[in-house]
């Protein structure tokens, strides 16, 4: 391209017919901040670091009050690890002796119903099947179906639980102060051949064991705490 003069002397803008070409530049500033961006695996890696730091400072929150018995959920009533411990294994304890308690009162309506007459023998029944419901809430972890049927009566939760802390209560104090027949030498209950001898007979816990004598002590133990709590 060349600039020449025409008549007027003015100059005039004339291009020639040679090809030029214009080699562009390569933006260095744009290739560093493509470089600089972060790719979906950076991204990935350091979310996982920010994870792991914050799953480590909590661990050792959570490690810290546990260790000075606190509770760092604030959930239980008592307000400290050792307060779950108390409450969980009161709970568990009641619990076991309940359905203990039931199974002794199931055991008891049998007999009842093996050592006597027809009338004895739905008595018994009755404490069976009360010892089968106490049975099955305790396993369950549940009121008893007799509880609740009195509640559904009685309109109170609280009534329900005393009149059904009374019918568990006289049946194991029934149960251990009833006459049965005494133990001969042999190991055999004493039967009489012609009429009853009061004599023959004595209050069922004299026969019991040590044993036996504190697990129904223990569950009647519950029992009152449980209605009384």
């Amino acid at each position: 391209m060349a600039d020449v003069q025409g008549a007027s002397g003015a100059p005039v803008l004339t291009t020639d017919n040679t090809n030029s070409s214009v080699t562009p530049q390569n933006d260095s500033t744009t290739e560093d901040r493509l470089k600089s961006l972060p790719t979906p695996i950076d991204r990935f890696r350091d979310q996982g670091k920010q994870d792991s730091s914050q799953i480590a400072v909590e661990s050792t929150v959570l490690a810290g009050e546990t260790q000075n018995n606190t509770d760092p959920i604030g959930q239980y009533p008592k307000g400290s690890f050792s307060g779950f411990i108390q409450d969980e294994g009161m709970n568990v304890l009641l619990r076991t002796l309940q359905s203990v308690g039931g199974a002794g009162q199931v055991l008891l309506g049998a007999g009842i119903c093996y050592g006597s007459g027809s009338l004895a023998c739905a008595a018994g029944v009755t404490i069976a099947a009360k010892g089968a419901d106490n049975f099955q809430a305790g396993i369950r972890g549940t009121d008893s179906y007799s509880k609740q049927g009195i509640e559904r009566i009685t309109g109170s939760e609280q009534t329900a639980t005393l009149i059904d802390a009374g019918i568990d209560l006289t049946i194991s104090v029934g149960g251990l102060a009833r006459n049965v027949p005494k133990i001969n030498e042999l190991g055999n209950p004493v039967k009489d051949l012609f009429i009853k001898m009061p004599s023959s007979y004595e209050a069922a816990y004299k026969q019991a064991t040590s044993t036996g004598l504190v697990i129904e002590g223990a569950s009647d133990a519950a029992t009152i705490y449980g209605a009384t709590k």
